[in-house]
């Protein structure tokens, strides 16, 4: 066996090729899928059992957190502990996440708190704060697309968080199930999967949280998982079972997915106001990746609207919440009253200057000192 006592935690590589797993003794360890041989045994990477794995984006950071409250991130290679945690929670890690390409992973634990850490800085302090400790334990959590947002699960409530604002509300939040909900995932189609303790699987829109298809199981549900193609469900339950099972549809003819597209179409309709071509559920693909360069086909909505001013890179950095980014792009354009203006905003944007210093979190020596000279400069309050 590859461990002589229970796992506690386990997830696949992107490419499927390898799994890790945590186990109860406190042992992490990771396999190659096809050879089933292990690739690298961890014997010690917590004090108890190990009870939230995931892989860094690059696919060769393990990130595991354990009922010792601690998080670390271990090279696969090496083995190595690259980073380490140690009082990331106050009691156990629940859940940890990983952003695609920042650099920042997502932790909850049963103290109730949702924490942003960035493994590019060498600190023992989160880069955020989501959820202040004190609340219901969190049991699960899940990235939703887009690393902008996070789904928390705690007791029978989910919570969708903005990972750029600190102990900011929710951007939605609704009570969905009978008892607690102990696992999270999204499907190929972007739908919120939430599998509960009332022996129920529950497919939700992940804008409004509303359940658009329940799947019931014959016990309390312990886990979920989608296949790549999103044809199939697994759900792990406690009566030691797995079902594999066909997703559910919205209704007859129509799928959930469909169902979320056509709704968010018609909302964008109605935002645009009256005069415009009428929703379709088409053009899921040019929605989600071709953007607004791509050239319109047949059933695609068609919004009127004037030309836009172009607008400067600091302006298109901010409204994503690229605070650093913006804060260089201004700095780099030697304009004087931008950049004030633009330092202004940041200090204003987050209770606590946050945004601002998430602006300057992470930035080179050299930038931070741009920055810091243009403010004694130029700023009459520069504290």
């Amino acid at each position: 066996p590859a461990s002589a006592t229970l796992c506690k935690s386990g997830a696949f590589r992107n490419d499927g090729a390898v799994f890790l797993a945590g186990s109860n003794d406190g042992m992490l360890q990771a396999f190659d899928v096809s050879t089933r041989k292990v690739l690298r045994r961890i014997r010690a990477a917590h004090s108890g059992p190990c009870r939230a794995v995931c892989f860094a984006p690059d696919g060769v950071g393990l990130v595991s957190g354990g009922n010792d409250g601690v998080i670390r991130l271990h090279d696969l290679a090496t083995g190595v502990s690259v980073c380490s945690w140690a009082a990331a929670h106050s009691d156990s890690v629940r859940a940890v996440a990983a952003l695609s390409s920042r650099g920042l992973l997502v932790s909850a634990g049963h103290d109730g708190a949702v924490k942003l850490w960035d493994s590019r800085m060498a600190t023992h302090e989160p880069a955020a704060v989501l959820i202040e400790a004190g609340g219901l334990p969190c049991e699960a959590l899940t990235v939703m697309p887009g690393d902008g947002l996070v789904a928390v699960a705690a007791g029978p409530t989910i919570r969708c968080l903005d990972v750029t604002r600190s102990a900011a509300a929710p951007v939605a939040q609704a009570t969905v199930a009978a008892k607690a909900i102990t696992s999270l995932a999204v499907d190929t189609d972007g739908l919120l999967l939430a599998g509960a303790l009332d022996h129920a699987l529950r497919s939700l829109d992940p804008v409004t949280l509303e359940t658009l298809s329940t799947l019931r199981i014959g016990a309390p549900v312990t886990a979920v998982g989608a296949s790549p193609d999103g044809a199939l469900l697994a759900v792990a339950s406690a009566d030691s079972k797995i079902h594999i099972r066909a997703k559910p549809s919205a209704g007859a003819g129509q799928s959930a997915s469909t169902d979320y597209w056509a709704s968010l179409a018609q909302q964008v309709q109605d935002l645009a106001g009256p005069g415009h071509i009428g929703p379709s559920t088409a053009s899921k693909a040019w929605w989600a990746r071709a953007g607004q360069a791509a050239p319109t086909s047949a059933g695609d909505i068609v919004c009127a609207g004037s030309a836009r001013q172009r607008l400067s890179r600091y302006d298109v950095f901010l409204r994503r919440f690229e605070y650093r980014r913006a804060l260089v792009a201004a700095l780099s354009s030697h304009d004087a009253p931008t950049t004030a203006a633009l330092i202004v905003e940041l200090a204003r944007r987050e209770p606590n200057a946050a945004a601002l210093q998430i602006a300057l979190r992470g930035m080179p020596d050299a930038q931070v000192a741009a920055a810091a000279s243009f403010a004694a400069r130029y700023l009459s309050e520069p504290g």
